[in-house]
């Protein structure tokens, strides 16, 4: 809660908001609570004390009761988990576990929500969280090799730049999240518009597109719209879309580009194409690509993660 929280006193306001579910067949009440706080520091917080917000809840089977309370850490991070202790109808005891979840400001996640299939917990957790966000701002979303030609990015060049537009698109993206006002980005970056490239587009749908382009690209249309819904191997798609890079009037048709973001790619005929995501992470290869000699270099990997 930016209102309330006061950085250079060390205190960061945080609220949180609980739905807690009867799922069972037997009506039940909220009697305690019990919360375990945790801030990046590792200073441990326990809160202990009758119901929540004041109340004590008597849920039948399927009723549900919200409630949204706050909590205050020395550091603008941390987790937060515990346990209710409940009573039901006929008199059983029990303890109902929150699981942990995390406390952290938008600076950090981006104004949304941190979702599970987001595998950020570790990383938002470190107690070295300031460098490693200060250390990724720096990071160019490309980069460029004059003595080999050739780009590396993570999902590719839209077909309608020629190397030295991305370059400079690469250029806006990364001058704004190395200044000062670096946080608003976090704001507008999300969002699938606009799907055409447009130059002396208003900023923040300048900077979308861009950072759509290095991070997200697959398909474009022939006349080089994104689209954002097929993420299946080239040749699933619907008529009307090619891969990024098979458009025809591609402008940076005679520069390498080595990406990655799309492991079901496969094998790509074009020597400047180099796709170097081979899906290490769902029990395929890690990929190495050597400029010099053109070479690429595979080891295989146990799966990491379920295919959903």
């Amino acid at each position: 809660m930016e209102s309330e929280s006061e950085p250079e006193e060390n205190r960061y306001v945080f609220a949180y908001t609980v739905t807690i579910r009867n799922n069972g067949k037997i009506p039940a009440k909220l009697l305690t609570r019990h919360w375990v706080i945790t801030d990046a520091n590792g200073k441990v917080q326990e809160v202990k004390g009758e119901g929540v917000v004041g109340e004590t809840p008597h849920l039948k089977p399927g009723e549900g009761f919200q409630y949204t309370s706050g909590t205050m850490l020395e550091t603008s991070m941390g987790t937060m988990g515990g346990s209710y202790q409940m009573v039901t109808d006929d008199g059983t005891e029990f303890d109902a576990t929150i699981p942990d979840f995390l406390l952290t400001t938008p600076l950090y996640t981006g104004h949304r929500d941190v979702q599970a299939k987001d595998t950020l917990t570790d990383i938002l957790e470190s107690p070295d969280i300031e460098e490693l966000i200060h250390w990724l701002r720096f990071q160019p979303l490309m980069l460029y090799s004059k003595k080999h030609d050739a780009v590396l990015t993570h999902a590719g060049l839209h077909p309608e730049w020629d190397l030295k537009t991305a370059q400079k698109e690469a250029n806006a993206v990364q001058l704004h999240l190395r200044s000062h006002d670096y946080k608003d980005i976090f704001g507008f970056m999300y969002g699938n518009k606009p799907t055409k490239w447009k130059p002396g587009r208003i900023r923040k749908k300048r900077l979308r597109f861009a950072i759509n382009c290095f991070t997200r690209m697959r398909y474009c249309s022939a006349s080089g719209k994104l689209d954002f819904e097929e993420k299946g191997p080239p040749g699933s798609q619907p008529s009307g879309l090619l891969p990024w890079y098979e458009l025809p009037n591609k402008l940076s048709k005679g520069t390498r580009i080595i990406f990655g973001h799309w492991s079901t790619v496969g094998d790509i005929e074009n020597p400047n194409i180099i796709n170097v995501d081979t899906g290490c992470v769902w029990g395929g290869k890690l990929t190495a690509y050597e400029l010099e000699s053109g070479r690429y270099h595979h080891v295989k990997c146990p799966q990491a993660q379920k295919i959903s």
